[in-house]
């Protein structure tokens, strides 16, 4: 498309995370620096920034804002165990995030709490 196309610029924010997806991609293998597309919006290093939590965490400890810890679960017992931590941290916090993320199986993404 952008090569028949050849848009000026393009949005990566429209389409979900589709879009944020394949605008990252498009500029890692350079497609948008070949045919001299500009991201338009937020920027692609500031898409990468958010899509990784730790990264995100530590971008935003550089300007002295906090955010809710997070934690991931490897095996079927750590997701066993991570409920009942979450209730216990909303009682300390009253504020809590679930996500839960089937990858392997395409299945369900997505739960929460608050």
């Amino acid at each position: 498309m952008i090569k028949n196309e050849r848009p000026d610029g393009i949005l990566l924010t429209f389409g979900g995370q589709t879009g944020l997806n394949c605008g990252v991609e498009l500029t890692k293998k350079g497609v948008l620096e070949q045919y001299s597309v500009r991201v338009l919006g937020t920027p692609v290093q500031s898409i990468e920034w958010t899509e990784d939590r730790k990264q995100f965490a530590l971008k935003m400890a550089e300007i002295d804002e906090q955010v809710a810890p997070s934690e991931a679960a490897y095996t079927v017992e750590q997701v066993r165990v991570l409920p009942s931590a979450c209730r216990a941290q909303q009682r300390r916090t009253e504020r809590t995030n679930e996500r839960l993320c089937f990858r392997r199986w395409r299945l369900r993404s997505g739960s929460g709490t608050r």
